[in-house]
């Protein structure tokens, strides 16, 4: 891609299953355009969020991954009412297979799995995701060991219940700004 390709349709930064940077430098100190281009992406069938940034030319796209060809299929119509024609979001969602080997290494694939796990685990328990069930889990395992066991099996009982304590604390720090 050359630097004039950039300029027309945009270049992906940062892409995850479901989440992507584009560069589109049609925005820049534009804040009218960034939000018809903001409010025509928001309005495709599977787009959840869309955040723009006029000073780094940024538009920041979340999306149900499995509603790519929908939204690709829905976006020509919307970029051209939103003053940014010419747009090619399946690219953006979609890269190609060898950006993907370049750019999509196995950390970022498994954090996006655990992710949409954790956001599958909250919807199907009220709320509760892994940051509070990782360490149900453990205390539960903490509580059978103590209970069952006439000689608890390594780890000791005790060590389970300080781990699930520790690892509640870990994954749910208090908010910004409040008293610790």
């Amino acid at each position: 891609m050359t630097d004039g390709d950039d300029r027309k349709s945009g270049r992906v930064l940062h892409a995850l299953p479901g989440r992507v940077r584009v560069h589109l430098p049609q925005i820049k100190r534009n804040a009218r355009l960034a939000e018809q281009v903001r409010r025509a992406l928001s309005e495709l069938p599977g787009v959840e969020r869309v955040c723009t940034n006029t000073a780094a030319a940024c538009v920041v796209i979340e999306y149900d991954s499995e509603r790519v060809e929908e939204i690709a299929g829905s976006s020509p119509e919307a970029m051209r009412q939103a003053g940014a024609p010419g747009q090619d979001i399946r690219r953006w969602l979609v890269p190609p297979v060898d950006e993907l080997s370049a750019e999509w290494d196995f950390t970022q694939l498994l954090m996006a799995r655990l992710g949409r796990l954790n956001k599958t685990l909250g919807d199907m328990t009220g709320g509760m995701d892994l940051r509070v069930l990782v360490p149900i889990a453990l205390f539960a395992m903490g509580i059978r060991s103590l209970m069952l066991s006439k000689k608890p099996a390594l780890p000791d009982w005790h060590t389970l219940l300080w781990f699930a304590f520790g690892t509640f604390i870990a994954l749910n720090p208090p908010p910004p700004g409040s008293e610790g």
